[in-house]
């Protein structure tokens, strides 16, 4: 789990030197599953982030860029096969964001989404 607030804390710092020349993002996605994600695909500001293998308990965090206005799309594959989707949430430029997403043996759902304003702006 050191290895993940690490890995955080270099994303987070990479997301704040580029924050001054463009609004970016990080979706954090947690597993609360029984079982592992086999595979994640998010669609955000024309943009898909496909997610690997991700064992239960984990979270793996990425970044994006805020093109305009879009909404969250989040589809994932359990080990099992199943799959579970949601469309939820707002960006819109202008914002630098942090989402985070939970999944759970049930449902996938936007946990939280923090926004600061843009230096740039």
């Amino acid at each position: 789990m050191r290895w993940a607030a690490t890995a955080f804390a270099m994303l987070l710092a990479v997301f704040l030197l580029v924050r001054c020349q463009t609004e970016t993002g990080i979706l954090m996605l947690v597993n609360h599953a029984s079982e592992p994600i086999s595979h994640a695909t998010i669609l955000v500001c024309r943009q898909t982030i496909e997610i690997g293998h991700l064992p239960p308990g984990e979270r793996k965090a990425v970044g994006f860029e805020v093109r305009g206005e879009s909404s969250v799309e989040v589809n994932v594959t359990l080990q099992s096969g199943k799959t579970l989707s949601e469309t939820d949430g707002y960006v819109s430029s202008g914002f630098d964001y942090f989402i985070e997403i939970e999944v759970t043996d049930h449902n996938v759902s936007l946990a939280d989404i923090q926004l600061v304003q843009s230096g740039g702006q």
